[in-house]
């Protein structure tokens, strides 16, 4: 899937399937995407939605993201995720769209959901209240999804159980995207955490749960958004992917991760074990950051801003956490805990 770029969607028809498929009608912007094309749409008595155009060979992925949210808004109605629109018509959760291209005819599957106003996490100097408000949230959306079942989603190189997919290009892409006191980490990683993650239980997660993904309103979450990159797998793997970004410039390189795991832990307790993975979960993530994005970025030159847009963070924290061992960073966690 992230092979080649999508077919490329015009304003005018995404204004017209989302009026013909959705019975939605206003005006429409372009939103960013690495995957699906996604585009804004104001209504003047309908609100604000979000129409998702899937990338062709994305089928399965998008009736399970429907379904994820389907399922939050009956067991977790007080969540902030987006509330899905179904299509018009006879009951299904997306719409079907055969595209004619100069190719062929690419089929495609197109959804949409509600549009959540605020600001990211990204753009905001995020503080200890805010990122223990993150990991608060991010144990209320696990619990939320817990009884979910996304077995149907397809493969995706950024779950951390399909590692080894990802350390090929890894280190093809180590000169000068990952330094080669990295070769080492991915070593480790192949040894010690990746074996044991493989025999945790395994429940739908977010498995995104970056910056660029949560809305903030001072110390509180106020959206979750993108569920493009739902996969089934242990809980743990979200909880080091959120806490991944949050490795600041200066002091304890775990410091800001510290914070997050600690309101994860106040709401849903990690045990030990799920402790101890974490530094390499952590690194695990910020190494697939740094290979994914700059192979997607040669496949996709015309979406190279955006997929490369996590990169340089990427690299910094990778670097401080490389001064952290794992006895180091489990016993930091446990005592940050206590």
């Amino acid at each position: 899937m992230l092979d080649s770029p999508a077919p490329e969607v015009g304003i005018g028809t995404a204004r017209d399937l989302a009026g013909t498929l959705f019975g939605v009608r206003g005006t429409v912007r372009r939103l960013a995407g690495e995957r699906a094309q996604n585009f804004h749409i104001v209504t003047s008595d309908d609100g604000e939605w979000v129409l998702k155009v899937a990338h062709p060979r994305d089928t399965a992925g998008v009736d399970t993201q429907v379904a994820a949210l389907q399922h939050l808004a009956e067991h977790a109605p007080r969540l902030p995720v987006p509330r899905p629109r179904l299509p018009l018509g006879p009951a299904r959760l997306s719409a079907a769209w055969s595209q004619v291209t100069p190719d062929g005819v690419a089929e495609r599957r197109v959804q949409m959901c509600s549009f959540l106003p605020g600001r990211t996490a990204s753009a905001e100097r995020v503080g200890a209240a805010q990122r223990t408000a993150i990991g608060r949230t991010l144990a209320l959306l696990h619990e939320g999804l817990s009884g979910f079942d996304a077995t149907a989603a397809p493969p995706s190189p950024w779950n951390l159980l399909e590692f080894a997919a990802v350390q090929r290009l890894v280190r093809a892409s180590m000169p000068p995207h990952v330094p080669d006191e990295h070769a080492g980490e991915l070593e480790h990683l192949t040894a010690h955490a990746l074996p044991i993650l493989h025999e945790l239980p395994r429940q739908a997660l977010h498995n995104d749960f970056n910056p660029n993904n949560l809305l903030l309103d001072g110390d509180r979450v106020s959206g979750i958004i993108d569920f493009g990159d739902l996969v089934m797998a242990p809980r743990v793997q979200d909880v080091a992917i959120a806490a991944g970004y949050r490795i600041a410039a200066d002091g304890h390189p775990l410091a800001g991760p510290a914070d997050l795991v600690r309101g994860y832990h106040r709401h849903s307790a990690l045990n030990g074990g799920e402790i101890a993975l974490l530094r390499d979960l952590m690194a695990a993530r910020l190494l697939s950051v740094l290979a994914i994005a700059a192979w997607r970025a040669e496949q996709d030159p015309s979406n190279a801003a955006y997929l490369l847009r996590n990169v340089p963070a990427a690299r910094s924290a990778l670097l401080r956490l490389s001064t952290v061992g794992c006895d180091e960073a489990a016993a930091y966690f446990t005592r940050s805990l206590s």
